[in-house]
């Protein structure tokens, strides 16, 4: 399982902005044919990103009363940053596992989703999740990056957990393929 703070010390809603670098390395290795949608956008960083690297994006966020988990997708193409331990409501440890599985059912063309490389590891998610909608590609970041509560940085300590994008794409063939990713370009 993926490690998560006490609700107590996590972010309103679970809200890790994610860096532009994160989005942009993504789009160095990954292609989209079709517009995006951001599920989890929050304030749109990504969206911005995906933006500036060509892409039509359309973001919507619990916050604005959009929520992932009852709405049908808004475009082939998925990618997020999704929330780890709050379901938009209360806490909720599965949160992300419950949003891949939900988008997932509705057999996108491709979702990406940014998790703790770790996530990777639970035998919960490899005899369910990964086992029903096996993963296509992993994207390990090898260097390390901060995504603060709410945007705001709070030191300059390194973060305790690697990254990864999970990608799951309908047109894929063959085991999972695992790759690098920089953060820094």
């Amino acid at each position: 399982m993926a490690v998560v703070r006490p609700a107590a010390d996590r972010a309103t809603r679970d809200y890790y902005p994610t860096p532009p670098p994160a989005t942009a390395a993504l789009c160095r290795v990954e292609r989209f044919f079709g517009p995006i949608w951001e599920p989890c956008a929050g304030e749109g960083w990504m969206v911005q990103e995906l933006r500036c690297h060509g892409y039509k994006v359309v973001g919507t966020d619990i916050s604005e009363g959009d929520d992932v988990l009852t709405m049908e997708p808004r475009a082939a193409n998925i990618v997020t940053n999704p929330p780890y331990g709050h379901n938009g409501t209360e806490p909720d440890r599965r949160a992300a596992e419950k949003i891949a599985l939900c988008l997932l059912a509705h057999d996108p063309d491709k979702v990406c989703l940014l998790m703790p490389f770790q996530w990777w590891c639970g035998v919960g998610r490899a005899e369910g999740l990964f086992t029903r909608y096996p993963v296509s590609r992993v994207w390990a970041f090898a260097d390390r990056f901060a995504m603060w509560p709410d945007g705001v940085a709070r030191s300059n300590a390194k973060p305790p957990a690697n990254s990864a994008w999970f990608v799951w794409d309908k047109y894929h063939s063959g085991p999972t393929e695992l790759g690098h990713v920089m953060f820094k370009a």
